[in-house]
């Protein structure tokens, strides 16, 4: 009879003991997942229109993203010119008004991000044209100095 209580006791307990530590292990890896992001998206660097002509400081690693007024449905959109080094170009991507998303050929922001690469000084120079006419001078420019650290 004891040896049957103590094959029972065991049995239960070991999903028991399964339970708890997996139930541990996913509380805390939700926890890494909560903070990190938290520190991830407080050490973004987020630029404007009323940051042209300044200079920034990033950090190496840091994602910087530079938000523009744009309107594509005009064939205009903010282009890199050249090639800022010490910056890598993650992605360019468009993002309606809230009011405008209804309206056809409402504007809204256009959003460029870059990973700061490697330490030093930097300039992004964007041109807002249509991309097609190769010729033509930009309609608006937008320059910020970068210090990478």
């Amino acid at each position: 009879m004891h040896k049957l209580l103590s094959q029972l006791c065991q049995t239960a307990l070991l999903p028991m003991q399964f339970f708890k530590t997996t139930f541990v292990f996913s509380a805390g890896m939700l926890v890494l997942m909560i903070t990190g992001s938290v520190f991830a998206a407080a050490s973004d660097v987020f630029i404007t229109k009323a940051d042209d002509g300044k200079t920034i400081q990033a950090i190496v690693g840091q994602t910087i993203e530079v938000s523009l007024p744009s309107n594509p449905t005009t064939g205009y959109e903010w282009l890199i010119r050249g090639n800022p080094a010490l910056l890598t170009f993650i992605t360019s991507e468009f993002v309606a008004d809230a009011q405008g998303q209804k309206r056809i050929g409402a504007g809204g922001t256009q959003k460029l991000r870059f990973e700061a690469s490697a330490a030093g000084n930097v300039a992004i120079v964007l041109d807002y044209k249509r991309p097609w006419e190769k010729d033509k001078a930009p309609a608006k420019t937008f320059t910020v100095a970068v210090e990478v650290k």
